[in-house]
């Protein structure tokens, strides 16, 4: 390796050790994309992260620059797979990545990709392979002289966000499929678990975090509900309905104007130790507790609670 290339890569690791510690940590695999041109931004990384594994990525154009990779990066030949791949064809650099992965004895948990070198194809295969994995990307971007060349020294990290795992797209069918049981309490703690994951980017996505919420809100309203704390229940459908507009798909404002007036009748059962319940006088109290009590049994019927379901009817 000439010295030119080695100050680059030094430099490089110099200025992004920050990164590596505080966004990527210690990582078990890294896979990177060999360029044809070029293997110095696929060796930059490899020196920045240094993981335990290392899978290289080339196909028949970039086998050529194999050699100049082998002469920048002193991984250890044990820690490093080569992998040749056919450009043009995603399916076989996702099957074949993923072939290798489960050859390793410990399955990686802290998994990085970089798609700076390569083709866009061989890209968008292990940017897949991340999103199934749960991994991390990143991409090298460069200064450009008056060419179009990159500058060297000028490389700087930019760390790719996973908008399906910030904005909780992997989740939105268990959380639809829970509400749809009734299992209210999991639909809370799985939006709950997305809102954390969201929070630091709020500021940049405030209709995304909001939406979030009143998702959260509203399985929220039916969970208090199920548990019969009617008070709790009727205050978050009153925060609710003061959105009457909302960014969500068919915002169900009717019929949270129902559950206002049910929950209002509702709230007037105070728990009482030796009756169970002291209903208060109310005219319409008798109709929505028994509607209550019987959609409150066809719940539990459905979700297998088959002696509390009959209790309840």
């Amino acid at each position: 390796m000439n010295d030119k290339n080695r100050d680059v890569i030094d430099s490089f690791i110099r200025r992004h050790q920050n990164i590596l510690q505080n966004e990527l940590g210690n990582l078990d695999l890294v896979i990177v994309n060999l360029g044809k041109h070029d293997a110095l931004p696929a060796a930059m990384i490899a020196g920045l992260s240094r993981p335990r594994h290392l899978f290289v990525l080339y196909t028949a154009e970039s086998e050529p620059r194999l050699l100049d990779f082998d002469t920048m990066v002193d991984l250890g030949i044990d820690r490093v797979t080569k992998i040749k791949v056919r450009s043009s064809d995603a399916l076989n650099i996702y099957s074949a990545v993923r072939k290798e992965i489960e050859k390793l004895v410990a399955a990686p948990c802290r998994i990085h990709v970089d798609i700076t070198g390569g083709t866009s194809v061989m890209s968008v295969a292990i940017v897949m392979i991340a999103g199934t994995l749960r991994g991390t990307m990143s991409y090298i971007e460069h200064e450009m002289d008056e060419s179009r060349k990159p500058i060297p020294f000028t490389g700087k990290l930019i760390i790719l966000e996973d908008p399906t795992l910030i904005f909780g797209e992997y989740q939105m069918p268990q959380i639809q499929e829970s509400f749809r049981n009734y299992n209210y309490r999991v639909t809370v703690n799985l939006l709950l678990d997305n809102l954390k994951k969201l929070k630091p980017f709020q500021h940049r996505y405030p209709d995304v975090y909001s939406r979030f919420l009143l998702r959260r809100e509203l399985a929220g309203l039916y969970e208090s509900w199920e548990r019969f704390d009617n008070r709790s229940a009727l205050k978050t459908c009153s925060d609710l309905l003061v959105h009457k507009e909302t960014a969500l798909d068919n915002w169900p404002y009717e019929k949270l104007c129902k559950h206002h007036h049910a929950l209002s009748l509702l709230s007037e059962l105070v728990p009482d130790s030796s009756v169970g319940f002291k209903v208060l006088s109310n005219t319409g109290l008798i109709s929505v507790l028994l509607s209550f009590l019987l959609n409150s049994a066809k719940r539990r019927l459905v979700m297998g609670s088959y002696s509390t379901g009959i209790l309840f009817a």
